[in-house]
């Protein structure tokens, strides 16, 4: 099994409603296996997840050419990909969405990071949107994981920027409610320093039961330091890490058994598309690089997941193979067309996942293009 990573989405401000101007789905039935296409102005952030109370996943997208965004869900139904619950709610211009389970009650939860970091979030329990609650955090941050990091069950959260990485506990304990709350720097707790955190993702990398992290740390001389941070004891870490050189950073980072052995690796794009094998601590990277963005998924329906990206103008399936320690990655193109940003999710409920691809992003003419997986 693959986890595909929290949907976050961070905002100043609280929850009004308006009735945004309807959108058109435009269905293409060409030969290429394109199954539909919606076009959205201004597309700003798009995330998946099960964040519907259904079997299977959906989008999230905010979007929106002037003043606050809207917000929707968007699912794959009787040929088509629909925009629901429509709600234009926020002043400031998202950054990045992520979905996360909060609060232990589904469907997921979604966060939200506005374009300029300024340390505001937003959380909704129900995917109407009418129950949520903010967070206003004193100090800024750059990515936020939840997970349970210090083993007492219940869902914390990490956040990864100015110049650390600081846990906030027990954030699933915070009732919801119209008034936000303000997280002081009393709160949080300092786990490691020294680095400038850019992107934070939790997993199993070790033998220990505890959960581990896995960060980007942007270098001063360029590029990005990749890290394992292996939790030795209750909030104590052991560092290792590799360089990568300058490029793109996704903050987004992706948890998944990749090369096959069981265990759970971590798949990124931090100047280079790299995958971390867990099970050896072993980093791998692409050499292409004109990588744009990467998710993983099971487009051939295998039960393999496998690392998918934006390579140039064509999207590429990324295929691992480990030999011992060793890691080589090859890449295959699976489509002769890219885009801005791509999603890997099961919208119509087959063996397969399913692909979404954004183009023009933040452009009046934004699109989200689906290809069903049993097509590719």
């Amino acid at each position: 099994m693959y986890r595909i990573a929290l949907i976050v989405v961070f905002s100043a401000c609280h929850l009004y409603f308006n009735d945004p101007a309807p959108v058109d789905p435009l269905v293409d039935a060409g030969a290429q296996s394109t199954s539909s296409r919606l076009a959205l102005p201004c597309i700003q952030a798009v995330a998946s997840g099960d964040i519907l109370p259904d079997a299977g996943d959906e989008l999230f997208v905010a979007y929106g050419c002037t003043g606050g965004p809207v917000v929707a869900d968007i699912a794959y139904r009787s040929g088509e990909l629909l925009a629901s619950g429509l709600q234009a709610q926020f002043q400031l211009r998202f950054q990045r969405a992520v979905v996360a389970d909060l609060d232990g009650i589904p469907p997921a939860d979604v966060l939200s990071l506005d374009r300029y970091s300024s340390g505001w979030a937003f959380t909704r329990r129900e995917f109407s949107g009418r129950q949520g609650n903010s967070f206003k955090f004193e100090r800024p941050f750059e990515d936020v994981v939840v997970t349970d990091l210090d083993g007492d069950h219940k869902r914390d959260m990490v956040l990864a920027g100015d110049g650390a990485l600081r846990l906030v506990a027990d954030a699933s304990s915070t009732p919801y409610g119209p008034v936000p709350l303000v997280v002081a720097p009393a709160m949080e707790t300092e786990i490691l320093t020294g680095r400038q955190f850019a992107a934070v993702v939790a997993a199993d990398l070790a033998s220990s039961p505890a959960k581990d992290l896995f960060f980007v740390a942007t270098q001063p001389a360029g590029g990005y330091e990749l890290g394992v941070a292996t939790q030795v004891g209750p909030l104590a870490f052991d560092v290792t890490s590799s360089a990568t050189p300058s490029g793109p950073l996704q903050k987004k980072m992706l948890v998944a058994d990749v090369d096959g052995d069981g265990q759970d690796d971590i798949v990124g794009l931090a100047g280079r598309l790299f995958v971390h094998g867990s099970k050896h601590g072993t980093i791998a990277l692409l050499p292409a690089a004109n990588v744009i963005s990467v998710d993983i998924g099971d487009l051939d329906g295998d039960g393999q997941a496998e690392p998918i990206a934006i390579i140039g103008d064509e999207v590429h399936r990324i295929t691992v193979h480990a030999s011992g320690p060793v890691l080589s990655l090859a890449s295959t193109p699976v489509l002769p067309e890219g885009g801005d940003e791509l999603h890997v999710v099961s919208l119509d409920g087959d063996m397969h996942d399913d692909l979404v691809l954004v183009r023009g992003l933040g452009e009046e003419t934004s699109e989200l293009v689906l290809y069903l997986g049993a097509s590719l």
